[in-house]
């Protein structure tokens, strides 16, 4: 319930930034994507990111909705004025009505968004092999001797402990403990 309101103010947001700021950010959103797009041609293939155009076909409609709600709103943008090009607003949309179409806009880009996103196997499957690994010692739960965070006691590995005594407070290694049994 929140996600959906939170894109819409971030799109009404954006919305009353005003015509001129809205296409030169997008302008340099583009710019950002052709950097994206020549970086990753120049790695070598399998250094390069996995990307699925279909999780991220919604983007482009994305942009060209809020610039053309932007520049048929009432919002011109502060300066007007940029390099010399002015950029107004054409207040075709009256007052409310810019606010419900970007609200309905927003919604069908949200729910747009979601249902075209990568499956959890997918989006997992780069991060596989920096899962944490279990150390060499690691006791499943179902452990007999029930030690776990460290060699076992009576290990020559554990100062003071060879002889397979109990270990004092201050020689015992921090960790959760399974109960023996």
């Amino acid at each position: 319930m929140l996600s959906p309101l939170a894109f819409i103010f971030a799109n009404l947001l954006v919305y009353f930034a005003g015509f001129s700021t809205v296409l030169w950010l997008e302008v340099l959103i583009v710019l950002g994507f052709i950097a994206f797009a020549i970086y990753q041609f120049r790695l070598p293939a399998a250094r390069r990111t996995v990307i699925d155009p279909r999780a991220a076909l919604w983007v482009l409609p994305w942009l060209a909705g809020l610039l053309i709600l932007s520049w048929q709103g009432r919002y011109n943008g502060s300066p007007p004025t940029v390099f010399g090009v002015t950029l107004l607003a054409t207040n075709h949309l009256p007052n409310w009505w810019d606010l419900a179409a970007i609200a309905g806009f927003s919604l069908v880009i949200y729910y747009w968004a979601v249902h075209s996103t990568l499956p959890t196997s997918a989006s997992a499957r780069p991060w596989s092999k920096w899962r944490p690994r279990r150390p060499s010692n690691w006791k499943s739960r179902s452990s007999d001797t029930g030690w776990r965070g460290g060699p076992e006691p009576g290990d020559p590995a554990r100062p003071g402990l060879s002889d397979g005594s109990a270990a004092l407070p201050s020689q015992r290694i921090p960790g959760p403990r399974l109960p023996v049994g």
